[in-house]
């Protein structure tokens, strides 16, 4: 087992994010990342890295037609087969199900479909907040869903934005052993 750096959501031009998948994770690796999950509004993009191990995912919209004051409401699934239709799709499919920025949920937890596995507490770009606001929100979030697994990414958009926040997962370096870190083992949340 060992400390592995994991930044388990960010977007390529798949889907809105400005880079390639090849360029984002080339500097991923040169910003010494082992774990990543690609996670493509609606998209499963696939990919591979001789140096990155890759979660198959996807940020999927839950209810897209039933806005709640213009916020989307997003879930990030892990460990996919295929590019799920709906969140009980992905179940069938044995992914693991985490809310993404909990905060544009109105109402949370109760809005939440249920079966979530955990929620991603600390988003990267929560960093807009910058100084003494940005570290309050954070801390607020963490404690807010304490209980919860949770997990802490950039939601990238750009290369700029990896590294802000990260996970740290203690595990050995193949798929099935994250995914059991992820449910039951030692998780980090870094904000830098």
């Amino acid at each position: 087992m060992e400390w592995l750096k994991c930044d388990l959501h960010f977007h390529t031009t798949n889907s809105d994010g400005k880079h390639t998948p090849d360029e984002m994770m080339a500097e991923y690796v040169r910003q010494g990342f082992d774990v990543v999950a690609i996670t493509d509004h609606d998209k499963w993009t696939q990919a591979s890295h001789d140096k990155l191990l890759i979660i198959p995912a996807t940020e999927f919209t839950y209810e897209p037609n039933n806005l709640e004051r213009n916020i989307l409401k997003h879930i990030l699934m892990y460990f996919i087969h295929e590019m799920p239709y709906s969140v009980e799709d992905a179940r069938h499919q044995n992914a693991l199900i985490y809310v993404a920025h909990p905060l544009t949920w109105p109402s949370a937890p109760k809005t939440f479909p249920s079966g979530m596995n955990g929620v991603e507490s600390v988003n990267g770009m929560y960093r807009v907040k910058k100084g003494c606001l940005g570290v309050m929100m954070w801390s607020r979030e963490q404690s807010r869903w304490k209980g919860w697994r949770q997990l802490g990414n950039s939601d990238a958009h750009d290369m700029a934005h990896i590294g802000a926040v990260y996970t740290m997962v203690k595990a050995e370096r193949t798929l099935d052993s994250i995914r059991t870190a992820l449910c039951e083992g030692e998780v980090k949340i870094v904000t830098e």
